[in-house]
């Protein structure tokens, strides 16, 4: 568990006090001070809401959507100063640094974030579940489907 301090920097408007991987390495509770309600995030929606320039760019117009995370862990975490986390996941990206304020807003907005995630992965045809795991993917099953009728 990593227990961030809590400080208050210039420009920084929510501060992390407390944060505890949790469920099998599947969830990040986090809480804020002045808060007290403990937000629980699910690695994957943080995984694919990194802010790694890979995944984002350095323009909106470079920004790529990140797929197939399902299962993804939680394997590390390093405090960046007073004012964000580096999270590790077990498909080995490491990069993103989740800021106070972003992971507040990651919290508060979780369900419209993942719905608007849900819609843009169907949009494209891509999958949460990953092709490595041997899990057919939603294409596959309706392709399936298909063939049986």
């Amino acid at each position: 568990m990593l227990r961030a301090t809590a400080c208050r920097l210039s420009g920084v408007g929510h501060v992390v006090n407390s944060l505890r991987v949790k469920k099998g390495r599947k969830q990040l509770e986090v809480g804020f001070s002045g808060d007290e309600v403990k937000h629980i995030l699910l690695a994957e929606y943080l995984r694919v809401h990194t802010t790694s320039a890979d995944a984002v760019g350095h323009h909106e117009s470079q920004k790529k959507l990140v797929f197939g995370k399902k299962g993804v862990t939680i394997e590390n975490m390093w405090q960046v100063g007073n004012y964000a986390v580096t999270v590790e996941f077990s498909d080995g990206h490491k990069t993103g640094i989740y800021g106070w304020d972003y992971l507040h807003e990651l919290s508060v907005n979780k369900y419209s974030r993942m719905r608007q995630y849900l819609k843009q992965m169907k949009e494209e045809g891509r999958d949460r579940v990953p092709r490595s795991t041997g899990l057919p993917s939603l294409a596959s099953k309706v392709a399936q489907k298909l063939r049986n009728k």
